[in-house]
């Protein structure tokens, strides 16, 4: 029993690992190729293409800080809760200093950037509340002896 159990967890934090990358993959996809190479966007498609990346970014950051780091660092010695409040904390605050940095290299300030990093700090837990709970039914077998 003890066995299964544990293939569960290593498959659910295989799945979180898998969509944490994807997640980055999308990002830099829509950073360095959708958003530079600048085809005939619309405007609302702009908006979005300029937004994803923050949404993207907190929904990575936080799966791979859950999935891989905070539960294995020895110095931290952080429960399961303890390492999934600080996933979904840390990436709010880093994402969100970072676009208040952008006020001091004279860019624009877009409050929109804050609530999409929000957003996938949310979903990120969910993602991690779903997986963390889910335990595969016993199949029964009906065997007619």
């Amino acid at each position: 029993m003890v066995t299964i159990v544990k293939t569960t967890i290593n498959r659910n934090f295989k799945i979180l690992k898998i969509i944490g990358t994807a997640s980055f993959i999308a990002t830099l996809i829509v950073q360095n190729y959708l958003r530079t190479y600048g085809f005939h966007y619309t405007s609302e498609t702009k908006y979005w293409l300029g937004i994803l990346p923050n949404f993207l970014g907190a929904l990575g950051i936080c799966l791979a800080l859950y999935s891989t780091h905070l539960i294995k660092i020895k110095h931290f010695k952080l429960s399961k809760n303890q390492s999934f409040i600080a996933s979904f904390v840390i990436p709010i605050v880093g994402l969100t200093a970072w676009e208040f940095f952008q006020i001091l290299a004279n860019h624009p300030f877009d409050i929109d950037d804050i609530y999409m990093t929000i957003a996938g700090s949310i979903i990120n837990g969910l993602f991690i509340l779903t997986f963390e709970n889910y335990k595969p039914q016993k199949r029964q077998t009906n065997r007619l002896y």
